[in-house]
């Protein structure tokens, strides 16, 4: 990539890879994240997320590993969220094997989907607040998202960078949870895995509604989301309501989340595959 920029904020190093795009300071956007290598060190002891910087990037430099933007901090989940782990991220996993260097440890953190806040200004507990406040403003106004893990803040510039224009990230873990049908489960998987043809198309046509609405708002990625946890149910179906070659094309539509860097395409194509599932519902 050849970076990203909103106003005076910029990123020019490398993310991960298939890391979503930073969130520009001041939007909310729903995002999903691939598992990634990383290395992380605890912060609770010895000097915060300062004393952590260097043991982690003595790591990388011992191991010729080349520095990626985000660094990741995993916040406490109780009382006021404060750093309990510092995280620097491997581009890609082959660059190192997981396990053990000192007090660092080297992880394949799992897939996640989070609500995110991109921030500017001074790194620090101040901007973790003030994120956090939107966020769970958000997630009171969306009953749609279900909080689903600790916070965690992603910091995109190093020390050379003016405070004041640094470009962050507060995130909050989250899982959909809307649903058609008041009574029933939380789960869509669950929901889908129970239904009867017709409620599988409403099942389809209610993923598809909701997806459109995010895509049209200008957040292809949590359109992506919604896209992916109704395929993963679709999967979930007993064998009677969804064939082999339509399974077949669900799980080669989700290739795609793991692939693609464009949410935009990513989405379009998911729901190119809905589309197929719901014409194989209604034609059985």
């Amino acid at each position: 990539t050849d970076g990203y920029r909103s106003g005076p904020s910029v990123v020019d190093e490398s993310l991960p890879a298939g890391y979503p795009a930073p969130t520009p300071p001041g939007a909310i956007d729903l995002k999903s994240y691939p598992s990634v290598r990383r290395a992380q060190i605890a912060t609770e002891r010895g000097g915060g997320t300062n004393g952590a910087f260097f043991p982690l990037f003595r790591h990388i430099s011992s191991r010729d590993i080349a520095m990626t933007t985000p660094v990741e901090v995993d916040l406490t989940g109780r009382g006021a969220p404060r750093p309990r782990a510092m995280s620097f991220l491997y581009r890609t996993a082959d660059l190192g094997p997981v396990g053990r260097d000192g007090a660092i440890e080297v992880v394949d953190a799992a897939p996640v989907t989070v609500v995110s806040i991109g921030l500017r200004g001074s790194y620090g507990n101040p901007l973790i607040d003030r994120g956090l406040a939107e966020l769970n403003a958000w997630l009171d106004e969306n009953d749609d998202w279900a909080r689903d893990g600790d916070p965690r803040a992603l910091y995109y510039n190093g020390p050379m960078v003016r405070d004041r224009n640094k470009w962050a990230e507060v995130q909050i873990p989250v899982r959909f949870v809307g649903t058609s049908d008041p009574n029933a489960s939380n789960e869509p998987a669950h929901a889908a895995t129970e239904a009867s043809g017709a409620s599988v198309s409403s099942f389809i046509a209610l993923a598809v509604e909701r997806g459109v609405s995010f895509y049209n708002a200008g957040q292809p990625a949590a359109c992506v989301a919604v896209y992916e946890v109704a395929i993963r149910g679709l999967l979930a179906l007993p064998e009677l309501h969804l064939d082999s070659n339509t399974r077949r094309v669900l799980r080669d539509a989700l290739q795609a989340v793991e692939d693609g860097d464009d949410p935009r395409i990513t989405a379009w194509t998911l729901r190119r595959a809905l589309d197929a599932a719901s014409q194989t519902v209604a034609s059985s």
